[in-house]
This record gives structure tokens, C-alpha cells and sequence, in this order.
């Protein structure tokens, strides 16, 4: 096996896991939003209202509070992703390589990136201070 084989190789594993991050960065506020409507839908429809202030404690939610944990993991995901996007991004330029965001993941990104900082920063609905609750 010849070193420009091997060398091919390194690339094309590095370019394959370069993609599937891009897709874990462009999907992040997609899986939040999925999974924090399915916690608030769940919470509501056991509790008969929809989720305030200490009612009920999002830790102590009964079943649904199983979605606490994946929700607050998603949301830090989420907030870590756009310095990731962007470092993901200058990476490639500066090292020659084509971008691994197409155009259409920037627009998939960016309206689910509007949508959760429109829940998560405008506090829709008392949401955010019942998640933080």
C-alpha cells in the first residue's frame, strides 16, 4: 500500500467526519425544538395546562420528566453550535477545502436557529423560566 493511498484515505475519513458534524451543528436546534415540544406537550397533557412557573417542577414532572435532561443537553448543544459552525467554516477555508454546510443548510439552520432563539430568549409563553425553574 503506497503512502499516497494512505494519505487519500486519512482525507477522506477526516472529510466524512467534517460532514457528519456540520450535520450535528445544522440539525442541533431542529433535535432541541423536537425534544422540548414533545417535554411541554407531555407535561400539558398530564397535568391538564400547559407548564408555568413551579407547576410542575420540570424535574418532577413524572413521566415526561425524562425529557428534562435531553432538553437542557440539546439547548447547550444548540448555544455551543453557532461558534462551532463558524470555526467549522473558517477551518475549511482557510485550509482549501470545500465548505461542508451546502446553502440549504444554512437556511435549515438558520430558521431553526431563529425559532429557538425566539422560544428560548423571548420566553414564549413562560417556558424558559419554567425550564429554568
Amino acid at each position: 500500500m503506497s503512502d499516497h493511498t494512505i494519505t487519500e484515505r486519512n482525507e477522506a475519513s477526516g472529510n466524512w467526519l467534517t460532514k457528519a458534524l456540520a450535520k450535528m451543528i445544522v440539525f442541533a436546534p431542529w433535535a432541541w425544538l423536537l425534544v422540548f415540544g414533545l417535554f411541554v406537550a407531555l407535561v400539558s397533557l398530564t397535568f391538564g395546562a400547559p407548564p408555568s412557573y413551579g407547576q410542575p417542577d420540570p424535574k418532577d414532572a413524572g413521566l415526561a420528566s425524562i425529557l428534562y435532561i435531553p432538553t437542557i443537553v440539546l439547548m447547550l448543544w444548540t448555544l455551543a453550535s453557532v461558534p462551532a459552525a463558524i470555526v467549522l467554516s473558517v477551518l475549511g477555508r482557510i485550509s482549501g477545502q470545500p465548505s461542508p454546510f451546502a446553502r440549504r443548510d444554512w437556511l435549515v439552520y438558520g430558521i431553526g436557529l431563529a425559532l429557538y432563539a425566539l422560544i428560548a430568549f423571548s420566553n414564549v409563553g413562560g417556558l424558559m423560566t419554567w425550564l429554568a425553574d
